[in-house]
């Protein structure tokens, strides 16, 4: 098992894969079992899902079952099938620790138009420090646009528009909005520069 675990940490899956399942053929481990998913899972192989699922059934009560559910709902998410990504992502107990997973699951919802809990989500992170703030934020903005709500919208947009990512693309949103609401002042200074 620990060399097994050696060659997975060393992201050596199929290596690892052989060896994990060598020790299933002997006896039952819960977790050869998770890490044979695991490795089956990180090579992109067709029946990762069947292995967690197979768990699962196999070990109701395992201490991996939060990492089953991450890893399904990763695989699902990959699989842009965002339904089914969505069902995992709300059995994992500590994802409101991760701002990875709740971007991912924010972005899920916003895959299938279901814009009030994606909302939800991108909000929660718009003002934390992370890599996903000013994504967050656009698309905040960008649903606030969607929905009609131009005032939300527009504070938004109006933070990202010194944004490396997003300042080519926020104008045109600012300017759609001033023209909207008919504040042509406003959409004739703000065009001006």
């Amino acid at each position: 098992f620990y060399e097994a675990k050696k060659l997975f940490n060393n992201q050596q899956y199929s290596a690892a894969q052989l060896l994990f399942q060598k020790i299933l053929d002997q006896n039952e481990d819960s977790k050869s079992a998770y890490y044979n998913a695991r490795c089956s899972k990180e090579l992109f192989l067709s029946d990762a899902i069947s292995l967690y699922n197979q768990y699962q059934q196999d070990y109701p009560y395992s201490l991996f079952l939060d990492n089953v559910y991450e890893d399904l709902a990763l695989i699902y998410f990959r699989q842009k099938k965002y339904d089914q990504a969505i069902l995992y992502f709300y059995k994992i107990d500590d994802i409101e620790q991760r701002n990875d997973l709740i971007f991912k699951l924010a972005y899920a919802h916003l895959s299938i138009d279901s814009l009030n809990e994606a909302l939800y989500y991108f909000c929660k992170l718009v003002d934390i420090d992370s890599k996903y703030a000013s994504t967050s934020r656009y698309y905040c903005a960008h649903i606030y646009y969607k929905e009609g709500l131009y005032r939300n919208a527009l504070t938004h947009f109006n933070k990202l528009l010194n944004d490396v990512k997003f300042r080519k693309i926020v104008p045109y949103y600012i300017s759609q909005i001033y023209f909207l609401e008919k504040e042509y002042l406003k959409l004739v200074s703000f065009l001006e520069p």
